[in-house]
Order: structure tokens, then C-alpha cells, then sequence
């Protein structure tokens, strides 16, 4: 009987080994490439300039490493621009009209500001998303889904008042966007707050590209 010797064929593409200085570096780095994601950012470099902006036209960021101001939430001193008193200046300019369609309304120094305008003689329209369209305070949290429930319970905690509510009783007319039957638009998140006066205000959210409303 003969003997038949097998010969194992050589790996295709086989890499080649290793030294062990190798091989340790990279298990010492591997540790700071996984958790590189979770480090910190850093802006390196001078901020940017103001812009050269037309007269009549005014930019406001809520980042801004130039400017600060306190914020009315937490007291502490932050970076960016005050952008509800931002707001609020551009309401006292109204002398006509102010029409403001926005997601959710929830501030009530805006809320104030609104219906004194309208005290004195401004039109004031408001319309808002259906989701948000009922006072905070007339809610009941049994009825609402989880992100709608916290919401609820921070405006609570923050014992500001019910800007929605401000407005009813200051005779602000408002509507949602399922007043023309529909269930709803499905863009008024697009719309932080648009405010439309003797010229174009627009505030956006940088999650989303602005758009002009209709």
C-alpha cells in the first residue's frame, strides 16, 4: 500500500508578522481612538468678525463667544446674544402689525409684549402648531406622551407663567395649523419664531434651512 503525503497549500495574502513594538503601540493607542469621539472640541483660531451687514439688517446668535448675558433659566452668565430681549426690542418697534407664526409660544415676557401692542392699537395675530396650541397649564399630564410631559413639568418648575394663557386673556387672536381642516401642516417646527411687522423679522433654529413662511 503506497503512502500518500499531503502538503497544506499557503494562505493567500497572507500578512506579514508583526514585531511585538508594533503590536503594543497600537493596543496602547487603541484605547484614545475609541474615545476620541467623546473629547471635548476646541476652537482653534480667532472667532469670526462681525458681518458686514445693509442697514435695516440685524443678526443675532444664541453662540456667540463675543458676547454675553444671563440666562433667566439657570442665572449663570453664558455666551451668545439675548435673544429674547433681541425679540423683544424688534416688538416695540411695531407701529401697524405683528404677525407671528411659530412652533410653540412659551415665554411670557414675549407673551406680555405682544398683547400690549395690541392695548395699543397694533394688530396681532398668532399661529401656532396644534401640539402646542393649549396652555401649559390646562393640560393634564395623564393625556400627554413623554416628551410633552416633561416639557409640561419644566415650565412648572420654572413658575414663569402660561404665555398662551397671557395672550387669551390679553385678546390675542390665535389659531393652530389645523384651522383650515387639515391635521395639521407638519412645518411649524421649521419656524422658531417668525415675526412679521412693517418689515420681515425671522429667528430660525439651525437644525433645520430657513424658509421663507407663506
Amino acid at each position: 500500500m503506497g503512502i500518500l503525503e499531503l502538503t497544506a497549500p499557503e494562505p493567500v495574502n497572507r500578512l506579514p508578522r508583526l514585531p511585538r513594538w508594533v503590536l503594543g503601540a497600537c493596543c496602547a493607542s487603541l484605547p484614545l481612538l475609541l474615545g476620541g469621539c467623546s473629547i471635548q472640541g476646541q476652537l482653534l483660531g480667532k472667532p469670526a468678525e462681525d458681518l458686514l451687514l445693509p442697514p435695516g439688517i440685524e443678526v443675532a446668535f444664541n453662540h456667540n463667544s463675543a458676547r454675553h448675558y444671563r440666562s433667566p433659566i439657570t442665572g449663570r452668565w453664558r455666551e451668545g446674544d439675548d435673544l429674547e430681549a433681541f425679540v423683544l426690542s424688534t416688538i416695540a418697534t411695531a407701529k401697524q402689525e405683528i404677525l407671528v407664526a411659530v412652533q410653540e409660544l412659551s415665554l411670557p415676557k414675549v407673551a406680555e409684549a405682544l398683547v400690549a401692542k395690541r392695548r395699543q392699537g397694533v394688530s396681532v395675530k398668532v399661529v401656532l402648531e396644534n401640539t402646542y396650541s393649549t396652555p401649559w397649564s390646562e393640560e393634564h399630564l395623564a393625556d400627554l406622551v413623554p416628551h410633552q410631559r416633561k416639557r409640561h413639568q419644566q415650565l412648572e418648575q420654572l413658575g414663569w407663567g402660561d404665555a398662551l394663557l397671557i395672550l387669551q386673556r390679553g385678546g390675542v387672536p390665535m389659531i393652530d395649523d389645523t384651522a383650515d381642516g387639515s391635521a395639521g401642516s407638519g412645518l411649524m417646527h421649521h419656524l422658531n419664531l417668525p415675526l412679521l411687522l412693517e418689515r420681515i423679522w425671522a429667528i430660525y433654529s439651525t437644525n433645520t434651512p430657513p424658509q421663507i413662511p407663506c
